[in-house]
């Protein structure tokens, strides 16, 4: 039966725009492949962004690529680092190396600040204007304010009581794993490692609870502590690597416990042998495990397995597989949620969250989310306090949102502490207290969340709820900014040119500026021609003309944007030639684009061809695609697979999506040939 794409597109949009990441990554990919929907990579790079920004690895590497390359988006390598560091923090080995690779190359033009190994969940929320001048101290411009250390505020009132709840929260979690409680000290080095749970970000700390908990036998701590040595966590100048010592305990003590039948250690040596961690990658027998795992009931390798057959990328596509898989996760989830398994039954709220259809499934998703957070769920009292807010599976109850934000807020959770001090800020279910929310805030911000500094910056800017302080200011700002908030993003970068709370640097706040302005941050779009203004590209010019190709091809682009200089098509194609003859390989493969628009096919092959030659991996797939179609070259299929295949070593995903077409393809025709003879 012939694949319909269109019907495909139809369901991951509906799984998308309810927030499912899979279906989000999907369907970047049939945007990028213009697979049941036309070609667009505008929309490709907004389902990236939205699965990259849940913290999908794959989505974040791909995301990454196209900054990195200027693919659909500008070329940003500041962005690129951002989001390949992101994914390589995860695992992602494609990712390491781009980020190795892209270094290496631009080791005299830096990245920017390095960036945190964790992605901070960006909420929506309005903008302030832009402050007019006179609304800060007096002060001449471009002054810088005098260094001060922040004097943080004491809680008092309601704040001074949850303060006392949330620090009763954390001692008794130490105290656990004082008294040698492993899965105690296991969280408490996660919480340590992530900065969150109400712990500072510190991976120095974390290293020797992970230590305690491997001791005992914490399979999951001694993988932690393999990660940990393999990015280099461990000591400054660790004297041994251990990373091959830890993930060798690890896969010896599952295997002990795998071949005791034990469900949970199957399906961990699954994920060893799928992502290639401590052994060679071996998805073939990962999905064994996956299914002997399943076959001792364990809802999560049930849910791979349905995973990996619904996207098919590195087992073929099965639908069926899929959807039985499926089926049995949520059987299985079912039966453990009803004996009681406070994580099954946020499983299953979850499912019913993500995949239901009738009305009647939010009730139940609400239903199973509250039993999880009676037991202590952290995660289900922040989604029945959502809930709450939103009036989804349940009323709409101000107070109940607030009481649920507040029990995870307690426990530590960075997002439902900024919510709750969101509550506080307006009123919403609680009695509005200035002071109160900016505690939640702090305590928020502190653990990383992107948010909570940008609103505590504003509120530190503003002199609300906290002493007015513009060096504390403009700190949370960067904080923010550096954790991917395109409004502090923006504050920052003025803060920067006009001295507002630190030394002006003008070369800094183009660059922020410039992040912002991508983001559609419509003031930002202003302050960035301003701020290019002051700094000039009187450097770049002489970099260019002195054969600098990454020189060459920023001039070629700033006189396609007409960003700081006069747009000037003639120019910008005259500076792209010159990069692409200079070896710039995302200018070869720019210059074969606009070849190939110009109805130039020959000699876009050719400049698609250099740049594949020079391992850019979207000028490989577009390489195999001419080959495919017969475009600008004599069509030949050994060719265009050989392509694919070097895309599709990078991490192309789209390379990777056709592979899986055409060798499916190829086994129908054999079978067919087969038949007839």
């Amino acid at each position: 039966m012939p694949r319909d794409y269109e019907q495909e597109v139809f369901w991951y949009r509906k799984a998308a725009e309810q927030g499912h990441t899979g279906a989000q990554f999907n369907l970047a990919l049939c945007y990028v492949s213009g697979l049941g929907v036309e070609k667009d990579d505008a929309q490709a790079v907004y389902w990236y962004r939205k699965a990259a920004e849940q913290g999908d690895k794959d989505a974040q590497f791909s995301l990454g690529l196209r900054y990195s390359d200027g693919y659909g988006v500008e070329q940003d390598y500041v962005q690129a680092v951002h989001w390949l560091e992101l994914a390589a923090a995860q695992g992602h080995k494609r990712a390491a190396e781009k980020l190795a690779e892209l270094q290496q190359q631009n080791e005299a033009q830096p990245a920017g600040q390095k960036k945190e190994s964790r992605q901070s969940k960006q909420k929506k929320e309005p903008r302030q204007s832009k402050q007019k001048k006179g609304s800060q101290p007096a002060k001449q411009k471009n002054e810088p304010q005098p260094v001060k250390q922040p004097v943080e505020p004491q809680p008092e009132g309601a704040a001074l009581a949850d303060a006392a709840a949330l620090a009763q929260n954390l001692a008794a979690r130490r105290q656990a794993a004082e008294a040698g409680d492993a899965e105690a000290q296991y969280e408490l080095a996660q919480a340590y490692y992530g900065g969150h749970r109400g712990e500072p970000h510190d991976a120095a700390a974390a290293v020797p609870w992970y230590k305690k908990a491997a001791a005992q036998g914490h399979v999951q701590a001694m993988l932690r502590l393999a990660e940990c040595w393999k990015a280099g966590e461990t000591d400054p100048k660790p004297p041994v690597d251990k990373t091959g010592y830890w993930y060798g305990l690890a896969g010896d003590k599952l295997a002990q416990q795998a071949a005791a039948g034990d469900g949970e250690a199957l399906y961990q040596l699954g994920v060893l042998s799928e992502y290639g961690w401590g052994r060679e990658k071996d998805v073939q027998q990962a999905v064994r495990r996956y299914e002997q795992a399943a076959e001792q009931g364990h809802p999560k390798a049930m849910r791979k397995l349905g995973l990996m057959y619904a996207v098919g990328l590195d087992v073929p596509r099965d639908g069926k597989k899929s959807a039985y898989w499926y089926d049995q996760a949520l059987r299985a989830n079912e039966q453990a949620a009803l004996a009681g398994d406070a994580e099954a039954m946020y499983r299953l709220g979850e499912w019913y969250d993500e995949h239901g259809i009738a009305e009647e499934d939010q009730p139940q998703a609400a239903y199973w989310y509250r039993q999880a957070a009676e037991q202590g769920s952290v995660s289900a009292a922040f989604k029945m306090g959502e809930r709450y807010m939103e009036g989804k599976g349940v009323p709409q109850d101000a107070e109940r949102a607030a009481y649920w934000f507040r029990q995870a807020a307690l426990q530590g959770l960075p997002v439902a502490q900024y919510y709750f001090g969101d509550c506080c800020a307006c009123g919403w279910g609680v009695e509005e207290d200035e002071a109160r929310a900016a505690f939640w805030f702090g305590k928020a911000a502190e653990q990383g969340d992107a948010s909570a500094q940008y609103k505590l910056g504003q509120w530190y800017a503003q002199g609300k709820g906290v002493p007015q302080d513009p060096v504390r200011a403009c700190e949370l700002y960067r904080q923010a900014a550096e954790g991917g908030h395109a409004d502090a993003m923006y504050e920052y970068g003025t803060c920067l040119l006009e001295g507002r709370g630190t030394a002006p640097d003008t070369d800094e706040a183009v660059k922020w500026l410039k992040l912002a302005a991508e983001l559609d941050v419509e003031d930002a779009k202003y302050e960035l021609e301003e701020a290019k203004a002051r700094r000039g590209l009187g450097g770049t010019r002489k970099r260019a003309e002195a054969g600098d190709a990454e020189a060459m091809y920023e001039l070629a682009w700033r006189y396609a944007a007409g960003s700081g200089l006069e747009k000037d098509e003639a120019q910008s194609a005259d500076w792209y030639r010159r990069a692409a003859e200079a070896g710039h390989t995302s200018a070869q493969y720019k210059l074969g684009r606009d070849c190939a628009a110009a109805g130039q096919q020959e000699e876009a092959v050719r400049w698609y061809r250099r740049a594949a030659e020079s391992g850019h991996a979207e000028a490989q797939y577009t390489l195999a695609e001419a080959l495919s179609a017969g475009r600008g070259v004599t069509k030949d299929m050994e060719q265009a697979l050989y392509w694919y295949e070097k895309a599709a070593e990078q991490g192309h995903d789209v390379a990777k999506f056709m592979l899986v077409g055409y060798r499916a393809r190829a086994a129908r025709e054999a079978e067919e040939k087969n038949r007839q003879g």
